[in-house]
């Protein structure tokens, strides 16, 4: 904001100024320390001492709340440390050409996210519930890549191939950020499967036609058991969070469209978290298994760099945006739920448990690493078509052909999970 004279309007006093920032700092730091729910304007008013109306004066909704603390700095160290390691890993998309050393401090940076970084992650995470928000930053974002991330489907091979390596990189930069809570993410070595990045990169293969399959772990209407109304409760909770994100949600709206009274809701669960926790937990495990399975049948009849290339599209499929929007959403929540994250963790370690006993010949930190690196990228692949859509269409595999080739990858066919 500035105090000086624009189009007749009379600058704004130091004092005013001087709110504006205490307002704007006060809402960046609830977000990062009570998570994007807990942020409205009488919250942020209460916590400096200051009226509603001097929040609503100046910013008028949550909406524009969340915009002001994304351009205040939260954007740009995402745009930045994205754009840098973009540069860094694919040729010809900077003005020089690979940086091995650069690459690896900007992973590093990405695994263990500031205050800023960490702000960012709940408004774009917001964003998926917000579509001004998720236009503002879908700007921001497509600015700051520019000429490197060129989506045209009737272009010219080889920008397809360059747009691909790009949002490859982007997919991988931002899950890196969403996945910094899970469990030893800090301690990860990353810096091998970097290098692994590199090559492929450097030696793109050429785009096949991928077959058409349906990812089952995308999908929010699945099969319950025959006559089972607790099974079909925990679907609607996942519907109605899908819709409306986890704070929007009601039990009234969910009980409503399954068809079920609340008597059963409060039969098992205490409230509305417990019985999200409780949908999580059912789906949660049940979809990487699904998810591998799948894997598993098209790397026997395409090859695993193609298979991993056809999770890629199906994960960012326009027609998925719902069970993305789950998603993500279910990892938000759980960074502010320790009960949820611990369900899901506890999910994921398994998996982790079970393809260490199916790999007796590689270390253990080889494996951790790779799987924390998928789960990462599964987040990306969630996030990124969130702003930008056309994204899917790319063709991944001329990235996870030459990786899922690389010599790390000998014995680990691990898919995004």
């Amino acid at each position: 904001m500035t105090s000086e004279v624009h189009a007749g309007r009379r600058a704004r006093s130091k004092r005013a100024e001087v709110n504006d920032r205490v307002l704007l700092d006060a809402a960046r730091a609830m977000t990062v320390d009570l998570g994007w729910d807990a942020v409205n304007l009488h919250a942020v008013a209460k916590r400096v001492g200051m009226t509603s109306r001097a929040m609503d004066d100046r910013f008028g909704s949550r909406t524009s709340v969340a915009v002001a603390v994304w351009m205040d700095g939260p954007g740009a160290a995402v745009t930045s440390g994205i754009v840098e390691l973009v540069d860094a890993l694919v040729p010809g998309a900077g003005e020089s050409g690979q940086d091995l050393q650069a690459a690896i401090a900007g992973v590093d940076r990405l695994l263990r996210p500031d205050d800023t970084l960490a702000a960012a992650l709940e408004i774009m995470c917001a964003a998926t519930f917000d579509s001004k928000l998720r236009d503002a930053i879908a700007i921001d974002l497509e600015r700051a890549l520019g000429k490197r991330l060129v989506l045209d489907p009737l272009g010219a091979p080889r920008h397809q191939i360059v747009a691909a390596q790009v949002a490859y990189v982007v997919v991988t930069a931002l899950g890196l950020l969403l996945a910094y809570r899970r469990p030893g993410a800090a301690s990860v070595n990353l810096s091998p499967l970097v290098e692994d990045f590199a090559r492929a990169l450097a030696h793109p293969s050429t785009p096949a036609k991928l077959p058409d399959v349906q990812s089952p772990q995308m999908k929010l209407e699945f099969e319950t058991a025959a006559a089972d109304p607790y099974e079909a409760l925990l679907q609607g909770t996942l519907i109605e969070v899908a819709d409306h994100g986890y704070a929007a949600s009601t039990l009234a709206r969910i009980v409503a469209a399954v068809g079920v009274t609340q008597g059963l809701v409060y039969a098992r669960h205490k409230n509305k978290l417990e019985l999200f926790m409780a949908a999580t937990a059912w789906r949660h495990e049940a979809a990487i298994q699904e998810n591998a399975a799948m894997f598993a049948a098209l790397a026997h009849r395409i090859g695993p760099g193609r298979a991993d290339a056809v999770l890629w599209r199906e994960y960012m499929r326009p027609e998925h945006q719902r069970g993305r929007s789950l998603a993500l959403e279910q990892l938000r929540v759980g960074w502010r739920e320790p009960v949820l994250q611990a369900a899901t963790d506890a999910a994921e370690a398994a998996f982790t448990e079970a393809t260490a006993a199916s790999n007796p010949g590689i270390d253990r930190e080889s494996i951790v690493s790779r799987i924390h690196l998928d789960f990462a990228q599964g987040y990306g692949a969630e996030l990124l078509p969130t702003f930008i859509p056309l994204a899917w269409s790319l063709p991944f595999d001329v990235v996870t052909v030459p990786l899922l080739g690389g010599p790390r990858r000998e014995g680990i066919q691990q898919p995004l999970v």
